[in-house]
């Protein structure tokens, strides 16, 4: 991933990284929060939005609070306010605000909202639930440019696989491959 976002000159220069996963406990979060930190670190601007309102936990592993959706979910959001460390930008979820959250990633302020935030990084990631549970996540891919299901090993199932495979083409989204998680090699 971090390979295809370091292309120069490319007219398709991803800019925007949506974190899918069929199920709970796959790894988004964690998968998320390693590219960002990745992204940050190798001098790119970038911002992690958690979009998982129910249970995101993203803000944790940064040691902020979750705010309310008011004060979160503004189209003259000021990044500053959500820097974390050098080039990374963290938005928590909003709390309380789990049952609205489709009607949230489908309004104008949303969408003013995430024009800012990439009028202003180099790079978003988008981390949601999980797209077998709510159809949220499915809603946010019209904000990214690439999509990436994370799969964890001895979690995940064929079943699940194929069933998130089967979500995202009939809501016409590509992915660009698979992240497999939590794989040990065995001794």
């Amino acid at each position: 991933i971090l390979h295809f976002l370091n292309r120069e000159g490319s007219e398709n220069r991803t800019k925007t990284i949506q974190i899918i996963g069929p199920t709970k406990g796959v790894g988004k979060t964690t998968v998320t929060n390693a590219i960002g930190m990745a992204c940050a670190h190798r001098g790119k601007k970038t911002c992690i939005i958690d979009c998982d309102f129910k249970q995101g936990d993203i803000h944790k592993i940064h040691g902020l609070k979750t705010k309310s959706f008011e004060n979160v979910v503004t189209e003259d959001i000021n990044l500053n306010d959500y820097q974390v460390s050098d080039n990374l930008y963290v938005i928590p979820r909003p709390k309380n605000a789990a049952e609205k959250a489709l009607g949230i990633f489908e309004s104008a302020q949303f969408e003013k909202m995430i024009t800012n935030i990439k009028a202003n990084v180099d790079i978003l990631i988008i981390d949601t639930p999980p797209i077998l549970s709510l159809s949220d996540g499915l809603a946010l891919s019209n904000f990214s440019d690439i999509v990436v299901p994370v799969i964890r090993h001895d979690l995940s199932k064929i079943s699940d696989l194929n069933n998130l495979i089967v979500e995202l083409e009939m809501s016409d989204i590509e992915i660009f491959g698979f992240i497999y998680n939590g794989f040990k090699q065995p001794r």
